[in-house]
């Protein structure tokens, strides 16, 4: 279920990027801020759904977080959803989905250093494997997109390098998360809800500004 809403939120975003605002014209819906913010209005709601679960069951034991705790977090997921909402604009859909596998790669370096985790042999095979294919998917994507400017699914280099560097600061999200939740028992629910309050509260300042 994961797989499939998390592909019909990249379509569905990508489709409002390519909506025509003004018949007649070229201007699209280009709002990736806005469409940001309203993310972080849907993982605020979860506060909501864990409130009504802590009361369909009061004996289930979870601790309590200061949530001065998970803004840290929710700053690298801010800027990292920022980003990747940004390059979604620059672009293919497809293209998007494919190059967020170098996720993979960035969390696992990341834990390597900051978490002290291990890397086995399969580990860097599969690492390298995932590096292998998501060079193929850029470099052949921004050929096409050179030969066919004026193509909705054009790709740009600027638009990748935006990914991948969105996906840097959501590597640091994870692992932060890891860092400060490790060994503790919270809902997801709380977290997820938590990094929304924050979110909002960002973008209540700086959607005006944008």
């Amino acid at each position: 279920m994961m797989l499939f809403f998390g592909t019909c939120n990249t379509v569905i975003m990508k489709i409002q990027d390519d909506t025509i605002v003004t018949p007649g014209t070229k201007e699209k819906f280009t709002h990736p801020y806005f469409q940001c913010a309203m993310m972080f209005v849907g993982e605020f709601l979860c506060l909501g759904l864990y409130a009504g679960k802590r009361m369909m069951y009061p004996g289930e034991r979870s601790n309590s977080v200061n949530p001065l705790i998970i803004a840290i977090p929710a700053c690298f997921d801010i800027c990292g959803s920022t980003l990747m909402f940004i390059a979604l604009t620059m672009c293919a859909a497809s293209v998007y989905q494919m190059m967020r596998g170098v996720i993979v790669v960035i969390t696992a370096l990341m834990a390597l250093f900051f978490l002290g985790r291990k890397q086995y042999a399969h580990h860097w095979i599969s690492l390298f494997t995932i590096v292998l294919g998501v060079a193929l998917v850029g470099a052949v994507s921004i050929m096409a997109s050179n030969k066919d400017l004026d193509s909705t699914s054009a790709t740009s280099v600027f638009g990748i390098l935006l990914l991948l560097a969105a996906q840097c600061f959501t590597g640091g999200q994870f692992v932060t998360e890891e860092k400060l939740l490790d060994g503790t028992n919270l809902d997801p629910l709380l977290v997820v809800g938590l990094e929304g309050f924050w979110g909002c509260c960002v973008f209540a300042i700086l959607l005006p500004l944008f």
